[in-house]
This record gives structure tokens, sequence and C-alpha cells, in this order.
């Protein structure tokens, strides 16, 4: 549905003062929008807002945002996908503060149980501050799935040279070589997933635009061997 169709012209006039600030969703809803009422007014910075990201998408600079980064080399045609540092350091962080996290909330429940089974004197300040303890000890338990994530992409390499695809996710397995054709996209709840195989290497929010047309892009240009 476009975000603009209950918008009078004026009011379109003035969003698209500002449509640099705008999602590029929201400027393609826009764009749209202008160009259903034939609106007589200058789209040229629009146009090349939406260009620029285009263009960006098709050089894979917003990869980065799912924590991967591309290379290509001209000559050859070799592309090379990795996982950034940055997304690698996430990864250590999430799990140092969720195992931090994860032992606070075991002693603050360990109190707890002090309160109602031993001699820890009861008060109610004690049961907030015990329980908000608690919860964030929850909240690092769950931090610690990044620990699978960083394992599984420590060594993580997906290459294309040619017709062949050369997978290396899982450190402990040796690096596996598959067909173009095993590039999929699965479509997973509100996530689209790159896969080589049955091997999910990338996901994204298919409710971001960018992002969704960011692992379509790749998909099509990993499949297409020129």
């Amino acid at each position: 549905m476009n975000l603009y169709t209950n918008h009078s012209d004026r009011e379109l006039v003035a969003v698209l003062a500002q449509c640099e600030k705008l999602t590029y969703e929201a400027q393609l809803n826009l764009s749209e929008e202008l160009s259903r009422r034939n609106a007589a007014v200058d789209t040229s910075n629009l146009v090349r807002q939406i260009s620029d990201t285009e263009q960006a998408i098709s050089e894979f600079a917003y990869l980065k945002d799912l924590g991967f980064k591309y290379n290509e080399d001209a000559s050859s045609g070799r592309i090379e996908i990795r996982r950034t540092f940055y997304a690698q350091l996430f990864d250590i962080v999430s799990v140092t503060l969720g195992t931090l996290f994860f032992a606070i909330g075991l002693v603050y429940f360990w109190l707890l149980m002090a309160v109602f089974f031993g001699d820890n004197e009861f008060t109610m300040s004690k049961l907030v501050r015990y329980g908000l303890m608690i919860l964030l000890g929850l909240v690092g338990f769950k931090m610690l799935s990044g620990i699978h994530r960083f394992l599984d992409y420590r060594h993580f390499r997906l290459v294309r040279t040619g017709d062949t695809i050369e997978l290396n996710h899982n450190p402990k397995a040796k690096e596996r070589q598959y067909a173009l054709t095993d590039i999929t996209s699965e479509v997973e709840s509100d996530e689209l997933i790159l896969k080589v195989g049955e091997i999910e290497v990338i996901r994204g929010s298919i409710s971001n635009l960018i992002q969704k047309k960011t692992i379509e892009e790749l998909v099509s240009k990993m499949k297409t061997n020129k």
C-alpha cells in the first residue's frame, strides 16, 4: 500500500522537499504517487536519491549491515563473501555480556530462593530488585545464542569461481563445493534467507526493502557466471 495515497498535493510537495530524510521504500512510494498524479513538480532530487540507493544495492554496499563484506575480481569474475570484523566483534561482545548478565541472574535467583526458603530477610524492595536482575539474566541467556553464530562464522568464506561455489561455514568441516544452482533464497516468517544447498548463510528482513533487495541481488549475482 502506498504511504501517500491520502496525502494532499500540498502535503506531497512538503514531503518532496524533505525526500532525503525518507527511507528508500518511502521514496519509492512518493515517486509512484507523484507520477500517478502527474504532479508538475521538480523530482530530480528524489530520482537521484533513489538512483544512488539502487546503485549502492547493486554494488552490495549495504551487505555490511547484514554482517558481511563483498569482494569481486573484475578480471576473473571471482566473488568472495566474508564476515565483517565488526560483525565478529559484535558476536564476541554479545557473548561476553550475555555470560555476565546470565551469571548475575543466577546469583540473584539463589538470593531470591533464600528469601523464601532461607535466612534472607523478605522486603518488597528486595523482591523487585531480585526480579529485575533475574530478568537481566534471562536476557543474557538469550544473548548467549551469539556463541553459535560466532563459532559457525569464525572461518566463514563463500566463493564463486566460474561455475563452482565453495563454502567454508563450519570450522570443523572441510570446504564444500556446490553448483551455481545450489544458491537459493527462501522466505521464513518475516526473513529472506540466502542458502547454499541446505545451509543458511545470510538472513535479512523482508520488511526492510534494502536488505531484501540486497539478498535478491546477491543471489542473482552469484548464480550468473559472466
